[in-house]
Protein backbone atom coordinates (compact mmCIF):
# COMPACT_ATOMS: atom_id res chain seq x y z
CA UNK A 1 0.00 0.00 0.00
CA UNK A 2 1.20 3.51 -0.69
CA UNK A 3 -0.05 6.25 1.51
CA UNK A 4 1.20 9.80 2.09
CA UNK A 5 -0.17 12.48 3.75
CA UNK A 6 -3.57 13.46 3.85
CA UNK A 7 -4.30 16.71 1.95
CA UNK A 8 -5.64 18.29 5.54
CA UNK A 9 -1.84 17.93 6.44
CA UNK A 10 -1.33 20.93 4.24
CA UNK A 11 -4.26 22.88 5.31
CA UNK A 12 -3.21 22.80 8.51
CA UNK A 13 0.49 23.87 7.93
CA UNK A 14 -1.02 26.91 6.15
CA UNK A 15 -1.47 30.17 8.24
CA UNK A 16 -4.57 31.02 8.94
CA UNK A 17 -5.04 33.71 6.42
CA UNK A 18 -8.77 35.70 5.32
CA UNK A 19 -8.74 35.70 1.75
CA UNK A 20 -12.16 36.36 -0.24
CA UNK A 21 -11.42 33.98 -3.12
CA UNK A 22 -8.90 31.15 -3.35
CA UNK A 23 -6.48 33.52 -5.22
CA UNK A 24 -4.56 36.24 -3.74
CA UNK A 25 -6.10 39.50 -5.48
CA UNK A 26 -4.66 41.99 -7.86
CA UNK A 27 -5.62 44.79 -10.12
CA UNK A 28 -7.87 44.35 -12.82
CA UNK A 29 -5.90 43.15 -16.11
CA UNK A 30 -6.59 43.02 -20.20
CA UNK A 31 -10.08 41.67 -21.07
CA UNK A 32 -9.95 38.64 -23.14
CA UNK A 33 -9.64 38.65 -26.55
CA UNK A 34 -10.23 36.22 -29.56
CA UNK A 35 -8.66 35.75 -33.16
CA UNK A 36 -10.30 37.46 -36.30
CA UNK A 37 -11.16 33.74 -37.83
CA UNK A 38 -14.69 32.76 -36.71
CA UNK A 39 -17.61 32.87 -38.36
CA UNK A 40 -20.85 33.25 -36.69
CA UNK A 41 -23.75 31.27 -37.91
CA UNK A 42 -27.22 33.15 -39.37
CA UNK A 43 -30.07 32.02 -40.73
CA UNK A 44 -29.93 30.61 -43.68
CA UNK A 45 -25.76 29.59 -44.29
CA UNK A 46 -24.64 27.11 -45.30
CA UNK A 47 -21.14 25.31 -45.18
CA UNK A 48 -19.47 27.43 -47.62
CA UNK A 49 -19.95 30.26 -45.77
CA UNK A 50 -17.97 28.69 -42.69
CA UNK A 51 -14.87 26.90 -45.33
CA UNK A 52 -12.64 29.74 -44.44
CA UNK A 53 -12.88 29.91 -41.04
CA UNK A 54 -11.63 28.20 -38.26
CA UNK A 55 -14.34 28.63 -35.08
CA UNK A 56 -17.94 28.52 -36.09
CA UNK A 57 -19.89 30.38 -33.36
CA UNK A 58 -23.55 28.80 -33.04
CA UNK A 59 -25.65 31.71 -31.31
CA UNK A 60 -29.07 30.53 -29.30
CA UNK A 61 -31.46 29.17 -31.61
CA UNK A 62 -29.45 28.76 -34.58
CA UNK A 63 -28.12 25.11 -33.93
CA UNK A 64 -30.76 23.88 -36.49
CA UNK A 65 -28.94 25.77 -39.33
CA UNK A 66 -26.04 23.54 -39.05
CA UNK A 67 -27.27 20.16 -39.01
CA UNK A 68 -26.61 18.92 -42.16
CA UNK A 69 -23.11 20.70 -42.27
CA UNK A 70 -21.80 20.21 -38.70
CA UNK A 71 -20.33 17.05 -38.64
CA UNK A 72 -18.06 17.98 -41.67
CA UNK A 73 -17.11 21.02 -40.23
CA UNK A 74 -15.35 19.08 -37.31
CA UNK A 75 -13.95 16.87 -39.39
CA UNK A 76 -12.34 20.01 -41.49
CA UNK A 77 -10.39 19.96 -38.03
CA UNK A 78 -13.00 23.35 -36.40
CA UNK A 79 -14.51 24.69 -33.50
CA UNK A 80 -17.83 24.77 -32.74
CA UNK A 81 -18.93 26.75 -30.37
CA UNK A 82 -22.48 26.77 -29.25
CA UNK A 83 -24.34 29.00 -27.36
CA UNK A 84 -27.38 27.59 -26.80
CA UNK A 85 -27.36 26.33 -23.53
CA UNK A 86 -30.78 24.28 -23.80
CA UNK A 87 -28.51 21.70 -25.53
CA UNK A 88 -27.04 19.01 -23.34
CA UNK A 89 -23.88 17.13 -24.86
CA UNK A 90 -26.37 14.06 -25.26
CA UNK A 91 -29.27 15.90 -27.26
CA UNK A 92 -26.78 18.36 -29.14
CA UNK A 93 -24.72 14.61 -30.20
CA UNK A 94 -28.13 12.69 -31.32
CA UNK A 95 -29.15 16.48 -33.20
CA UNK A 96 -26.06 17.07 -35.08
CA UNK A 97 -24.89 13.67 -36.09
CA UNK A 98 -21.26 13.97 -34.43
CA UNK A 99 -20.59 10.94 -32.15
CA UNK A 100 -20.57 11.46 -28.76
CA UNK A 101 -18.34 8.24 -27.80
CA UNK A 102 -19.92 8.16 -23.84
CA UNK A 103 -21.92 9.12 -21.43
CA UNK A 104 -20.54 11.86 -19.43
CA UNK A 105 -20.47 12.90 -16.16
CA UNK A 106 -22.24 16.27 -15.45
CA UNK A 107 -21.59 19.29 -12.93
CA UNK A 108 -23.72 20.73 -10.65
CA UNK A 109 -23.84 24.19 -12.46
CA UNK A 110 -24.60 26.26 -15.25
CA UNK A 111 -22.58 26.26 -18.37
CA UNK A 112 -22.10 29.03 -20.87
CA UNK A 113 -21.56 27.49 -24.06
CA UNK A 114 -20.49 24.00 -25.47
CA UNK A 115 -17.36 23.15 -27.35
CA UNK A 116 -17.29 20.83 -29.97
CA UNK A 117 -14.30 20.05 -31.93
CA UNK A 118 -11.41 16.74 -32.77
CA UNK A 119 -8.36 15.58 -30.49
CA UNK A 120 -5.89 12.69 -31.60
CA UNK A 121 -8.70 11.53 -33.98
CA UNK A 122 -12.12 11.72 -31.61
CA UNK A 123 -14.82 13.56 -30.93
CA UNK A 124 -14.60 15.74 -28.01
CA UNK A 125 -17.94 17.39 -25.95
CA UNK A 126 -16.69 20.38 -23.87
CA UNK A 127 -18.64 22.49 -21.08
CA UNK A 128 -17.45 25.87 -19.91
CA UNK A 129 -19.14 26.01 -16.38
CA UNK A 130 -19.63 28.89 -14.92
CA UNK A 131 -19.00 29.08 -10.85
CA UNK A 132 -20.21 32.07 -8.80
CA UNK A 133 -18.71 31.63 -5.10
CA UNK A 134 -17.49 28.89 -3.85
CA UNK A 135 -19.69 26.06 -2.92
CA UNK A 136 -19.54 24.07 0.44
CA UNK A 137 -20.64 21.01 -0.68
CA UNK A 138 -22.13 19.31 -4.60
CA UNK A 139 -21.93 16.16 -6.42
CA UNK A 140 -21.97 15.71 -10.06
CA UNK A 141 -24.27 13.32 -12.00
CA UNK A 142 -25.19 11.67 -15.31
CA UNK A 143 -27.93 13.70 -15.42
CA UNK A 144 -27.40 16.98 -16.89
CA UNK A 145 -27.81 20.25 -14.49
CA UNK A 146 -31.01 22.08 -15.44
CA UNK A 147 -30.40 25.93 -14.69
CA UNK A 148 -32.81 28.16 -14.23
CA UNK A 149 -33.74 30.85 -16.55
CA UNK A 150 -32.37 33.77 -13.91
CA UNK A 151 -28.97 31.80 -13.13
CA UNK A 152 -28.73 31.66 -17.27
CA UNK A 153 -29.53 35.07 -17.07
CA UNK A 154 -26.69 35.73 -14.98
CA UNK A 155 -24.33 34.10 -16.04
CA UNK A 156 -24.50 35.39 -20.00
CA UNK A 157 -24.17 39.06 -18.08
CA UNK A 158 -20.80 37.60 -16.26
CA UNK A 159 -18.95 35.78 -19.56
CA UNK A 160 -18.90 37.90 -22.43
CA UNK A 161 -19.23 35.77 -25.79
CA UNK A 162 -15.30 36.90 -26.04
CA UNK A 163 -14.34 35.49 -22.67
CA UNK A 164 -16.41 32.23 -23.22
CA UNK A 165 -14.71 31.38 -26.48
CA UNK A 166 -11.45 31.87 -25.31
CA UNK A 167 -11.92 29.48 -22.67
CA UNK A 168 -13.22 26.81 -25.19
CA UNK A 169 -9.85 27.87 -27.28
CA UNK A 170 -7.94 27.25 -24.58
CA UNK A 171 -9.91 23.31 -24.03
CA UNK A 172 -9.51 23.15 -27.84
CA UNK A 173 -5.38 23.37 -27.30
CA UNK A 174 -4.81 21.72 -24.64
CA UNK A 175 -6.74 18.69 -25.40
CA UNK A 176 -4.40 18.01 -28.70
CA UNK A 177 -1.32 17.46 -26.29
CA UNK A 178 -2.22 14.26 -25.26
CA UNK A 179 -0.20 12.48 -22.63
CA UNK A 180 2.67 9.98 -24.83
CA UNK A 181 2.56 7.02 -22.50
CA UNK A 182 4.83 4.58 -23.57
CA UNK A 183 4.17 0.78 -23.91
CA UNK A 184 6.61 -0.99 -21.98
CA UNK A 185 6.16 -4.11 -23.90
CA UNK A 186 6.40 -2.24 -27.37
CA UNK A 187 7.75 0.89 -26.61
CA UNK A 188 5.87 2.92 -28.32
CA UNK A 189 3.31 5.66 -27.63
CA UNK A 190 -0.14 4.49 -27.18
CA UNK A 191 -3.06 7.02 -28.52
CA UNK A 192 -6.22 7.49 -25.86
CA UNK A 193 -9.28 5.53 -26.38
CA UNK A 194 -11.56 8.39 -24.67
CA UNK A 195 -11.46 11.71 -23.76
CA UNK A 196 -13.32 14.03 -21.21
CA UNK A 197 -12.18 18.08 -21.10
CA UNK A 198 -14.27 20.65 -19.17
CA UNK A 199 -13.64 23.75 -17.77
CA UNK A 200 -15.25 26.10 -15.12
CA UNK A 201 -14.53 29.69 -15.46
CA UNK A 202 -14.39 30.77 -11.67
CA UNK A 203 -16.12 34.31 -10.12
CA UNK A 204 -16.07 35.39 -6.21
CA UNK A 205 -19.66 36.53 -5.02
CA UNK A 206 -19.19 39.98 -6.58
CA UNK A 207 -19.12 38.71 -9.67
CA UNK A 208 -15.20 39.29 -10.17
CA UNK A 209 -13.85 36.58 -12.42
CA UNK A 210 -10.75 35.25 -10.60
CA UNK A 211 -9.95 32.88 -13.43
CA UNK A 212 -9.97 29.33 -15.37
CA UNK A 213 -9.93 25.65 -13.89
CA UNK A 214 -9.82 22.55 -16.85
CA UNK A 215 -10.16 19.23 -16.21
CA UNK A 216 -8.55 16.80 -19.01
CA UNK A 217 -9.50 13.35 -18.55
CA UNK A 218 -7.59 10.35 -20.94
CA UNK A 219 -7.95 7.12 -20.89
CA UNK A 220 -5.93 4.31 -22.67
CA UNK A 221 -7.42 0.68 -23.06
CA UNK A 222 -5.11 -2.20 -21.80
CA UNK A 223 -7.12 -5.08 -23.04
CA UNK A 224 -7.31 -8.41 -20.31
CA UNK A 225 -5.46 -9.21 -17.34
CA UNK A 226 -5.76 -11.70 -14.34
CA UNK A 227 -6.81 -9.90 -11.06
CA UNK A 228 -6.74 -12.26 -8.07
CA UNK A 229 -7.53 -14.77 -10.31
CA UNK A 230 -10.23 -12.93 -12.28
CA UNK A 231 -10.11 -11.85 -15.76
CA UNK A 232 -10.90 -8.39 -15.69
CA UNK A 233 -10.82 -5.61 -17.89
CA UNK A 234 -7.26 -3.10 -17.84
CA UNK A 235 -7.13 0.71 -18.45
CA UNK A 236 -4.92 3.55 -17.47
CA UNK A 237 -6.52 6.86 -16.93
CA UNK A 238 -3.91 9.96 -16.97
CA UNK A 239 -5.36 13.62 -16.40
CA UNK A 240 -4.03 16.87 -16.86
CA UNK A 241 -5.58 19.41 -14.39
CA UNK A 242 -4.90 23.07 -15.09
CA UNK A 243 -5.65 26.22 -13.22
CA UNK A 244 -5.09 29.57 -14.73
CA UNK A 245 -5.66 32.68 -12.41
CA UNK A 246 -6.70 36.05 -13.74
CA UNK A 247 -4.71 38.70 -14.64
CA UNK A 248 -3.25 39.96 -11.25
CA UNK A 249 -4.53 36.64 -9.08
CA UNK A 250 -2.13 33.82 -7.79
CA UNK A 251 -2.82 30.47 -6.74
CA UNK A 252 -2.36 29.21 -3.57
CA UNK A 253 -3.59 25.73 -3.38
CA UNK A 254 -5.49 23.24 -5.70
CA UNK A 255 -6.30 19.58 -5.20
CA UNK A 256 -6.48 16.81 -8.34
CA UNK A 257 -8.75 13.15 -7.60
CA UNK A 258 -8.40 10.04 -10.22
CA UNK A 259 -11.23 7.81 -8.34
CA UNK A 260 -12.63 4.62 -9.79
CA UNK A 261 -14.69 3.41 -7.44
CA UNK A 262 -17.78 2.00 -9.42
CA UNK A 263 -18.83 -1.50 -8.66
CA UNK A 264 -16.95 -4.10 -9.92
CA UNK A 265 -14.07 -1.74 -10.35
CA UNK A 266 -10.59 -2.33 -8.59
CA UNK A 267 -7.72 0.65 -8.51
CA UNK A 268 -4.65 -1.54 -8.65
CA UNK A 269 -1.96 0.88 -9.30
CA UNK A 270 -1.44 5.14 -9.00
CA UNK A 271 1.71 7.65 -9.76
CA UNK A 272 3.01 9.05 -6.93
CA UNK A 273 4.42 12.86 -8.08
CA UNK A 274 7.41 14.14 -7.65
CA UNK A 275 7.08 15.62 -4.07
CA UNK A 276 9.60 18.30 -4.65
CA UNK A 277 9.72 21.13 -7.58
CA UNK A 278 12.28 20.17 -9.48
CA UNK A 279 13.80 18.11 -12.78
CA UNK A 280 11.58 15.96 -14.99
CA UNK A 281 10.03 12.62 -13.15
CA UNK A 282 9.12 9.37 -14.90
CA UNK A 283 5.92 7.92 -13.86
CA UNK A 284 5.23 4.50 -13.91
CA UNK A 285 2.08 2.44 -13.76
CA UNK A 286 1.56 -1.52 -13.54
CA UNK A 287 5.02 -2.46 -13.74
CA UNK A 288 6.48 0.57 -15.15
CA UNK A 289 9.67 -0.84 -18.01
CA UNK A 290 8.64 -3.91 -17.74
CA UNK A 291 6.06 -5.21 -20.13
CA UNK A 292 2.22 -5.04 -19.38
CA UNK A 293 3.45 -1.01 -17.33
CA UNK A 294 3.14 2.15 -18.96
CA UNK A 295 5.56 5.64 -18.30
CA UNK A 296 5.28 8.97 -18.62
CA UNK A 297 7.02 12.26 -18.13
CA UNK A 298 6.31 14.66 -15.60
CA UNK A 299 7.79 18.05 -14.62
CA UNK A 300 6.52 19.85 -11.27
CA UNK A 301 7.76 22.91 -12.25
CA UNK A 302 8.01 24.85 -9.04
CA UNK A 303 5.26 23.59 -6.72
CA UNK A 304 5.30 20.83 -4.06
CA UNK A 305 2.82 18.14 -4.36
CA UNK A 306 1.49 15.27 -1.95
CA UNK A 307 0.06 12.40 -2.62
CA UNK A 308 -2.33 10.19 -1.10
CA UNK A 309 -4.12 7.07 -2.11
CA UNK A 310 -4.46 3.53 -1.45
CA UNK A 311 -5.73 1.06 -3.63
CA UNK A 312 -8.74 -0.13 -1.85
CA UNK A 313 -9.67 3.35 -1.07
CA UNK A 314 -10.88 3.58 -5.20
CA UNK A 315 -9.22 6.89 -5.55
CA UNK A 316 -5.84 8.80 -5.33
CA UNK A 317 -5.60 12.65 -4.01
CA UNK A 318 -2.95 14.73 -5.63
CA UNK A 319 -2.99 18.10 -3.40
CA UNK A 320 -0.37 21.04 -5.03
CA UNK A 321 1.20 23.94 -3.52
CA UNK A 322 2.87 26.31 -5.75
CA UNK A 323 6.62 27.24 -3.86
CA UNK A 324 6.50 30.77 -5.68
CA UNK A 325 2.66 31.92 -6.68
CA UNK A 326 3.12 34.45 -8.92
CA UNK A 327 0.51 36.63 -10.51
CA UNK A 328 -0.93 35.11 -13.39
CA UNK A 329 0.70 31.46 -13.76
CA UNK A 330 -0.51 28.45 -14.72
CA UNK A 331 -0.13 25.98 -12.72
CA UNK A 332 -1.29 22.32 -13.64
CA UNK A 333 -0.86 18.35 -12.32
CA UNK A 334 -0.72 15.44 -14.57
CA UNK A 335 -1.15 12.25 -12.22
CA UNK A 336 -2.44 8.91 -13.64
CA UNK A 337 -4.38 5.51 -12.50
CA UNK A 338 -3.97 1.83 -13.56
CA UNK A 339 -7.96 -0.01 -12.54
CA UNK A 340 -9.84 -2.70 -13.32
CA UNK A 341 -13.18 -3.37 -14.22
CA UNK A 342 -15.31 -7.08 -14.06
CA UNK A 343 -18.62 -4.85 -15.11
CA UNK A 344 -19.77 -4.51 -19.27
CA UNK A 345 -19.74 -2.08 -21.40
CA UNK A 346 -20.95 1.46 -20.54
CA UNK A 347 -20.85 -0.18 -16.52
CA UNK A 348 -17.21 0.80 -16.45
CA UNK A 349 -16.96 4.35 -15.73
CA UNK A 350 -13.18 6.55 -14.68
CA UNK A 351 -13.66 10.28 -13.03
CA UNK A 352 -11.12 13.25 -12.63
CA UNK A 353 -11.85 16.48 -10.22
CA UNK A 354 -10.05 19.08 -9.95
CA UNK A 355 -10.78 20.97 -6.53
CA UNK A 356 -9.38 24.34 -5.39
CA UNK A 357 -10.37 25.15 -1.35
CA UNK A 358 -11.18 28.44 0.04
CA UNK A 359 -9.59 29.43 2.87
CA UNK A 360 -10.96 31.74 5.96
CA UNK A 361 -10.16 32.06 9.72
CA UNK A 362 -11.39 28.88 10.79
CA UNK A 363 -10.08 26.80 7.64
CA UNK A 364 -11.88 25.71 4.42
CA UNK A 365 -15.36 27.77 3.95
CA UNK A 366 -15.96 26.37 0.68
CA UNK A 367 -13.88 25.30 -3.08
CA UNK A 368 -14.41 25.82 -6.74
CA UNK A 369 -14.70 22.45 -8.45
CA UNK A 370 -14.98 20.62 -11.07
CA UNK A 371 -15.16 16.89 -12.09
CA UNK A 372 -14.84 15.50 -15.64
CA UNK A 373 -15.19 11.46 -16.68
CA UNK A 374 -17.94 9.21 -17.98
CA UNK A 375 -19.22 5.51 -18.20
CA UNK A 376 -17.85 3.26 -21.19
Amino acid sequence: MKRHFLMAAILAGIAIVVLTGLFVGGGEGPQDTTEGDTVTIEAGMDYGDCANASVVIVPEGRVDVIKEYAKQLVDDGKLLYIQDVAWSKEALGEALSIPLAHSSIHNPMPHVATAIYQAGGRYVYSYVYVQVGPTVSGNSDSAPFAATPEQIERIQALVSPEAGLASARILWTEASWAPSLLDGAEGRPAEADALDADLVKMYDTRGVHLGDGAALQYVYERGQGLVNGQRMELFDVVTRFKVLPRAGNALQIYQGRLRCDLEGQRLLDFAILSPDAGEASVLQLGGGKLPGGTWWEYVPDGQTVITNGAPSSGYADYCATPREPWHSDAWELQPGIRVAASGEAEQRGAFSKLTIPVLGIFGQVGSYDIEVGGWF
